[in-house]
This record gives structure tokens, C-alpha cells and sequence, in this order.
């Protein structure tokens, strides 16, 4: 990692306890009243029908490889 991408063992903790905050969270309703599907079955299956509107969503790249994709994936997001 170089200094730009560290992340201190105190920093990610945390993280770690917002993203666990987030799961029960969400998962206190199964369904969301309103979805956006994306026009592809196979992920819209996966999603319950589509992105859930009105919900906050975590995009993540796995490696830096990754990372247009999922900057495309958000810009896509961003048309719905």
C-alpha cells in the first residue's frame, strides 16, 4: 500500500463497525417499497427486483482494477 491508500488498524475498525451498523440496519425491512430495476434479470433477481430508492448504497472495488467498473456502475446508477 502506499500512503494514499493506508488506512490506519483504528480506521478500519471503525469501518468495520459502520458497515455492521448498516447491515442491521437494513436488514430490519426485507423489502423496500420502491426499487429501480437495472433491465438486467440476473442482477435484478439478486437485488429483490432492483436498487432500492431512498436507501444509502456501498460501492466498492475489489483492487484497483476494479475501480472503473465500479465507477461505471455508479455513473449508471446516477441515470436511473
Amino acid at each position: 500500500m502506499n500512503k494514499l491508500t493506508e488506512v490506519s488498524p483504528d480506521r478500519q475498525a471503525r469501518l468495520r463497525a459502520l458497515r455492521r451498523q448498516i447491515v442491521q440496519a437494513a436488514s430490519l425491512t426485507t423489502h423496500w417499497k420502491e426499487v429501480a430495476p437495472l433491465g438486467i434479470a440476473g442482477v435484478d433477481a439478486c437485488l429483490n427486483g432492483g436498487v432500492a430508492t431512498g436507501a444509502l448504497h456501498e460501492v466498492a472495488a475489489a483492487d484497483h482494477r476494479s475501480t472503473p467498473a465500479s465507477i461505471g456502475f455508479l455513473l449508471a446508477l446516477i441515470t436511473l
